[in-house]
């Protein structure tokens, strides 16, 4: 299965935007906090999503390391952090992958960081 990385992007733009990377991930800075998620397009890259893995609350990640992998039946695809800092919580929806699809730019987000 072949994995591919999203890259970092841009920060320029103001609070509590949603700002998309490469199209396939999305991330809303509020504050010091950031919310990050991934889009349809992502989605549908990796086929059917069979897991995702995700980092613990309590986790420390640096700008550019992978922050998660979404596995499907396609792909596998490694979304980097865009931002340093801890990661403040993830997903209650980690095991209800329908929830996480059905709904990507709300009860779909994946990972919180509280930048430094």
């Amino acid at each position: 299965m072949m994995r591919e990385r999203l890259t970092t992007p841009s920060k320029s733009k103001s609070d509590s935007q949603t700002e998309f990377m490469d199209g396939l991930a999305w991330w809303v800075r509020q504050g010091d906090f950031v919310t990050i998620g991934v889009s349809l397009a992502a989605i549908d890259e990796v086929g059917e999503l069979e897991s995702i893995e995700l980092p613990e609350s309590g986790d420390t990640v640096s700008e550019s390391d992978t922050l998660f992998t979404l596995d499907g039946t396609l792909t596998s695809l490694e979304i980097e952090s865009p931002f340093e800092g801890v990661v403040v919580s993830v997903t209650p929806h980690s095991s209800d992958l329908d929830a996480i699809r059905d709904d990507l730019l709300d009860e779909g987000w994946l990972v919180r960081l509280k930048i430094e």
